[in-house]
């Protein structure tokens, strides 16, 4: 699913109507049908509704989805429409028309002074004040009317958008945050929003679902950014043949794991040998030998000594960094093995942070390769970031200078390759943000470039699988009882998930 931005959006609305002979009005009223059978769940013990419209087209969705209501549903609607001196659109003006016309509907239209609705404690709110059009931050009277919204109680729904939030960047900046309605649900139409995936906006977007109004597939407007969820990966995942053999499905080698960190290394080797690569290898120092050996006999055991040239590429892939340490012995043998290598690499934790610490290593980093950060070793590579839109800009000049792949870790995991492409994960879930959630998915990215997947195609694949594999966890666990270990037994369940998908 790709994701655009507010003008694509205009664009492929314009272009949807002038192609398929229906009318501006007529769409908002089918957007504004499809938000209704949305809400249904929603109001089953609510007093009344109360309906935020704006001058706009926003406006325009929240007048037909009250005459909608009125219409279908048996609840008490009351209609404060906010124009504050601005002309309302055609069709927010049409939509107006025809609820006037009703005969049992509260309609209170503010405009030269403030008015405040009036809210009862079981009632909901739709916000249908501002949506993607919006080009600066609210302010004045609007911001007002947004703060003492915020302050309710009440259940709030916004159509599209949260009325406020900048739909391409979320927040305007990092010091006005605060003009922005805090939904509990935004049901947003046809496409997800970028701003729906950065941290910031969370608190103003709350639960947020998509509703299909029948726009047909804009293939003539290019964007960088995609949506993945399990069509992507269904087209991915490959088959094995009946005559395969371990040699098939590659030799990897994971540099991993010091003294006291031997898990970091089982973890990782854990979710290599269960994402199905042929055959493993773990580079390790001495002491984890038994350790490694007796945790997961299906790997090699390596000990951490000068690799010659020849050696290290003869692997199929190469992963380092999860608890190998930060003393100044591993940081020359990552400075070694970064010249020797001559193939792109997956470089995670300690590896991460060793190269912020020693600025000439970047560029030994081989093209192609993929750096997986979260938000604090990002930071100690690339510099401090005010928010998630910012760091995705950082991002995206990185994997373009340094010609990388870097995989953003978080909610909604942000995958950027050299070109500028965005890949959105749609998997995963809070109970992930444990200790060693990283070092497996280290295992699965390399199990995958083993394979044969290409970079990009492992990094994509193993990203959504290891969030499926955590979701999968979580039904039968509680949010704060998931380990990592727990993810990789899932990782069978989340491949065979996707593997036979029925629609």
């Amino acid at each position: 699913m790709r994701i655009f931005d507010s003008e694509q959006i205009k664009h492929i609305e314009n272009t949807y109507i002038n192609q398929s002979n229906i009318s501006s009005l007529d769409l908002m009223e089918r957007a504004a049908q499809q938000y209704v059978l949305k809400l249904i769940p929603f109001v089953s013990k609510v007093n009344k509704i109360i309906i935020l419209a704006g001058p706009g087209n926003n406006g325009g969705d929240a007048l037909a989805i009250a005459r909608i209501i009125i219409s279908t549903l048996n609840i008490r609607v009351c209609v404060y429409l906010y124009k504050f001196g601005h002309i309302l659109s055609p069709d927010c003006k049409s939509n107006l028309f025809k609820l006037n016309s009703m005969y049992n509907v509260s309609i209170t239209l503010v405009d030269n002074f403030y008015i405040a609705p009036n809210v009862n404690e079981n009632d909901i709110i739709i916000d249908g004040l501002f949506g993607i059009g919006l080009n600066r931050p609210l302010e004045g009277k609007y911001a007002q009317l947004i703060d003492f919204i915020n302050t309710l109680n009440n259940k709030k729904f916004s159509i599209d958008v949260p009325s406020g939030l900048n739909v391409n960047n979320g927040i305007w900046n990092s010091k006005i945050d605060t003009n922005i309605i805090e939904a509990d649900y935004t049901f947003t139409f046809q496409y997800p929003k970028m701003s729906f995936f950065y941290a910031e906006s969370y608190k103003y977007v709350g639960e947020w679902d998509i509703i299909d109004i029948g726009l047909t597939e804009a293939t003539d407007v290019a964007t960088k950014i995609e949506y993945v969820n399990i069509d992507n990966i269904i087209c991915l995942l490959k088959q094995r043949g009946k005559f395969d053999h371990k040699g098939c499905f590659g030799h990897g080698l994971l540099v991993a794991g010091s003294k006291n960190m031997a898990g970091a290394a089982l973890l990782s080797a854990k979710g290599a040998i269960k994402s199905g690569i042929g055959k493993l290898t773990v580079n390790s120092s001495a002491e984890n030998r038994r350790i490694i050996q007796v945790g997961i006999p299906e790997a090699i055991f390596k000990s951490r000594v000068s690799l010659n040239r020849m050696e290290i590429n003869q692997y199929s892939a190469i992963a380092i960094g999860p608890g190998i340490g930060f003393d100044k012995t591993i940081s020359e043998y990552i400075k070694e093995l970064l010249q020797k290598i001559n193939k792109p690499l997956i470089i995670d934790a300690d590896a991460l942070n060793i190269i912020a610490n020693n600025y000439d290593f970047y560029k030994l980093i081989p093209s192609n390769s993929i750096i997986t950060p979260h938000k604090r070793e990002f930071e100690r590579l690339f510099g401090t970031v005010e928010s998630e839109y910012n760091m995705l800009m950082k991002a995206i000049d990185a994997a373009k200078r340094l010609n990388i792949i870097i995989v953003l870790k978080g909610a909604y995991s942000k995958i950027v390759t050299p070109n500028g492409n965005v890949f959105v994960n749609s998997t995963g879930n809070p109970a992930m943000a444990t200790a060693g959630s990283g070092d497996v998915l280290t295992g699965m990215i390399l199990s995958l470039i083993s394979q044969g997947y290409n970079n990009v195609e492992a990094t994509i694949a193993g990203v959504f699988l290891h969030g499926l594999s955590g979701d999968l966890a979580l039904k039968g666990l509680c949010q704060n009882t998931l380990m990592a270990s727990d993810l990789v037994d899932y990782i069978p369940q989340a491949m065979n998930e996707c593997v036979n998908f029925k629609y």
